[in-house]
């Protein structure tokens, strides 16, 4: 947990750098052109699944109480 933290507090000042550095609004223009195109990556990527339902299952190393815990999505 303490290191969430600590990473969050380190993100925080990188990003209040590149404000005094570049201006709010570059940065947040900036923020706002890298979500646009992994949105329009992923929708291009949705766009070339067959129609239909899928399934995975993957497996984690450890979910921090159970070793070799199995966790499925659907």
């Amino acid at each position: 947990m303490q290191a969430q933290i600590a990473v969050t507090r380190m993100g925080a000042a990188r990003v209040k750098e590149f404000c005094a550095r570049f201006g709010a609004g570059t940065v947040t223009e900036a923020f706002a052109a890298i979500l646009q195109g992994a949105a329009q990556e992923l929708r291009g990527a949705i766009g070339k699944l067959e129609p239909g339902e899928a399934y995975a299952e993957g497996l984690l190393d450890s979910d921090g109480v159970t070793l070799d815990h199995r966790s499925s999505w659907r």
